[in-house]
C-alpha cells in the first residue's frame, strides 16, 4: 500500500512538472512571436520616409473595432502589431508619449501581452478586463475622432 503511495505522488509531481514545463514553453513562444511582430514593425516604420493617413486610420479603427474581441489570438496579434505601429510612428515623428493616440496604443499593446501570454483558462476573463477598461478610451479618440485624428496626422506629418 504504502508503495501505491509513494508510486502515486511521483507520478503526480512528474505530471505536474510536465504540464508546468509546457505553460513555461507556450509562454515563451508567444513572447517569441510578439517580439517577431515588434521588430518587423520597428524596422518597417524605419524605412518609412512619410506616415499616409489611411495607414494611421487603419491601425486606430482596427484596435477600436477589436478592443473587445481580444480573445482570439489573431485578433489580439494584430492588434499588437497596429500598437506597435502607432508607437514606433509617433516615436520616430517625434510625438509624445501623452498624445491620447499614442496612449491608447500602449496601453492596448500592454493588455495585449498579458493575454497573448496567459493561459487558456485566463485569457476570456483578461480580454474582457481590457475592453472595459479600454473602451471608453477608446471610444472618447473615436468620439473625438476627427479632431484628435487630424492632430495626431499633423504630429505625423502624414500625407
Amino acid at each position: 500500500m504504502k508503495k501505491i503511495k509513494v508510486l502515486l505522488v511521483a507520478g503526480l509531481c512528474a505530471f505536474l512538472l510536465v504540464g508546468c514545463n509546457q505553460a513555461k514553453e507556450v509562454e515563451k513562444r508567444a513572447k517569441e512571436d510578439l517580439t517577431k511582430i515588434e521588430e518587423t514593425v520597428k524596422t518597417d516604420v524605419e524605412k518609412t520616409e512619410e506616415f499616409t493617413k489611411e495607414k494611421v486610420d487603419e491601425a486606430i479603427d482596427y484596435i477600436h473595432q477589436n478592443i473587445q474581441n481580444m480573445k482570439d489570438a489573431a485578433i489580439t496579434k494584430k492588434v499588437y502589431e497596429y500598437c506597435t505601429y502607432i508607437e514606433s510612428a509617433a516615436k520616430k515623428a517625434g510625438v509624445d508619449a501623452e498624445n491620447e493616440v499614442v496612449k491608447l496604443a500602449t496601453a492596448t499593446k500592454e493588455e495585449a501581452i498579458k493575454i497573448y501570454t496567459a493561459a487558456d483558462n485566463e485569457i476570456e476573463s483578461l480580454a474582457k478586463k481590457a475592453g472595459d477598461t479600454l473602451k471608453s478610451q477608446a471610444d472618447k479618440i473615436k468620439a473625438e475622432g476627427q479632431k484628435i485624428s487630424e492632430e495626431f496626422h499633423k504630429l505625423l506629418k502624414t500625407k
